[in-house]
């Protein structure tokens, strides 16, 4: 039996999925433990449980809030020692780093304990983008194993492994941005407000990870441009119902225009 026809059952490629996935887990679980806290973690940290005490966000506020904010929540439920005295502001001020160390200081070496909870919390992030790799290889080739050979190198990346660990927000914002740009395609494939909704959604949620992704503002509507260019016209029984220029044009505005609204923590 051929790997193709093996992994065509659903079921099959279904548990094999979820063993790939348990074991990425498992290898960032792992990692999270062994590895002391990065330069810029504990000012992540400290980021996100301000912003949970005070709903501010002048700390870290190079990069949104949703990473850090989601690695702060197991650590404000175990409890964690204050110290805000290194926060100060000015144009330019980046009080972060001498308050994550500030932080270390408070909890001694409970802070490891703390920092490897906050990098659990973050794993999820990662599982998410090695799902949208297969769905998306998946739809583009048509078969279980071009998803599964994509989940792989997900799963085993030696960057992914890397960042996947971490409370910084490099793989979520990859993983999310992934996440925007396959249901952006399949936007671009069949406009509809269903999926003018889901690919908002995950644009909104990729906004919300890392300032580098302010580019799809820009770049959403030329790649719309471009697709509608290079279109060729499908037979006519092949033809799903048309959706008009005008109509097109208000999905993609309301996916970039509402969402940037919702998402904006400044």
């Amino acid at each position: 039996m051929s790997i193709a026809k093996f992994t065509s059952n659903n079921r099959v490629t279904g548990w094999i999925v979820a063993a790939l996935l348990l074991v990425h887990a498992g290898l960032l679980a792992y990692s999270a433990t062994r590895h002391s806290p990065t330069l810029n973690e504990p000012g992540h940290l400290v980021a996100g449980l301000s912003h949970w005490k005070f709903g501010r966000f002048e700390l870290y506020r190079v990069n949104p809030p949703l990473v850090c904010m989601v690695a702060a929540l197991p650590v404000m439920a175990a409890g964690y020692e204050e110290d805000w005295g290194g926060f100060y502001e000015r144009p330019g001020a980046r009080p972060v780093f001498g308050m994550g160390a500030d932080f270390i200081k408070a909890n001694g070496e409970r802070s490891i304990w703390l920092f490897t909870i906050a990098r659990w919390a973050c794993i999820p992030f990662s599982l998410i983008g090695g799902l949208f790799c297969f769905f998306w290889s998946r739809e583009l080739w048509g078969n279980n194993l071009a998803g599964l050979i994509s989940l792989t190198l997900w799963c085993f990346e030696p960057n992914i492994l890397a960042h996947g660990e971490l409370i910084t927000p490099d793989c979520a914002a990859t993983s999310l941005g992934l996440g925007a740009g396959y249901f952006f395609w399949r936007w671009l494939k069949q406009p509809s407000w269903e999926r003018a909704g889901l690919a908002g959604l995950l644009f909104g949620l990729s906004q919300l990870t890392k300032t580098t992704w302010i580019i799809l503002f820009g770049l959403w509507p030329l790649l719309w441009l471009i697709w509608l260019y290079f279109s060729k016209p499908q037979p006519k029984q092949e033809l799903a119902p048309q959706v008009s220029f005008k109509t097109q044009a208000l999905q993609l505005g309301s996916m970039l225009m509402i969402c940037s609204q919702k998402t904006d923590p400044f």
